[in-house]
């Protein structure tokens, strides 16, 4: 029976002397908006990795749309799924335009060549992002921020079913993570995108549909932002009292009375 989305189950990875991941299990839906939250070191990257089979599994299960990913050949999974996380500066130097122009790679035929339909959306994905004025700009000489935007529009040309981001607002300015924010959720919303995001800020996973917490390898909380963002869960993931709604008149508050 084919299904749609990313299934996960009992999904384990690590090394001989460490396990970084165990007993994982999750779903993520075709316009489903998930959240990833965990401390530092709880295997929040080593988990994209492994969905996109950049890292192999010890044991456990992980579908794409029905299909077991290791019957998936690497060009197929590139056009279904696509995974952001901040690049190394390259060691030539590339303008952004060149950069963003790699994310249609998947598609391209037989030659290798850009239709004008390639170029269209370049652009557009370009414009959105507001990169427009930095398209001939050397990739090098950009903040980190402009980067981080450089390398979400790569993966947006590839015009993907899936979206995997990881921390997609860190070096980000707070307009341009409310914009990123709300381009994910539309492209979510009004174009079927299924997307995971590790988020580092709990404020911005309010936005999202679920919000999913993984602490020490294991997800010890999967529902809706209201449900997950608890004072108990906030204690056992990051310390307890970090996110203290009486000894400290900070970010979590709103998030917890909503």
């Amino acid at each position: 029976m084919f299904e749609e989305g990313l299934l996960v189950r009992e999904l384990k990875f690590g090394f001989s002397d460490q396990l970084l991941l165990q007993n994982v299990s999750f779903e993520l839906k075709p316009r489903e908006c998930v959240a990833l939250l965990g401390s530092n070191g709880g295997g929040k990257t080593t988990l994209l990795r492994l969905l996109t089979g950049f890292l192999p599994k010890i044991s456990g299960l992980i579908k794409w749309d029905g299909k077991d990913i290791d019957s998936l050949s690497p060009p197929f999974l590139a056009k279904l799924v696509s995974l952001v996380e901040l690049m190394d500066v390259p060691f030539f130097s590339m303008s952004v335009i060149e950069m963003i122009r790699l994310g249609r790679s998947p598609h391209l035929g037989f030659w290798g060549n850009f239709s004008s339909d390639d170029e269209r959306i370049v652009q557009e994905v370009s414009e959105n992002l507001g990169l427009g004025k930095l398209l001939n700009r050397s990739y090098q000489k950009l903040s980190l921020g402009e980067k981080q935007r450089v390398v979400l529009g790569i993966a947006l040309v590839s015009q993907p079913k899936y979206l995997l981001l990881d921390e997609p607002t860190s070096h980000l300015d707070p307009r341009h993570q409310r914009d990123v924010i709300g381009m994910v959720r539309n492209l979510s919303k009004n174009c079927g995108v299924g997307v995971l995001a590790v988020l580092h800020d709990i404020n911005l996973a309010r936005f999202f549909d679920r919000v999913i917490f993984l602490h020490n390898g294991c997800i010890v909380a999967d529902a809706s932002p209201n449900k997950v963002l608890s004072e108990e869960n906030l204690d056992q993931v990051y310390g307890k009292g970090v996110y203290s709604l009486h000894d400290w008149e900070g970010l979590p508050v709103g998030i917890l009375r909503n």
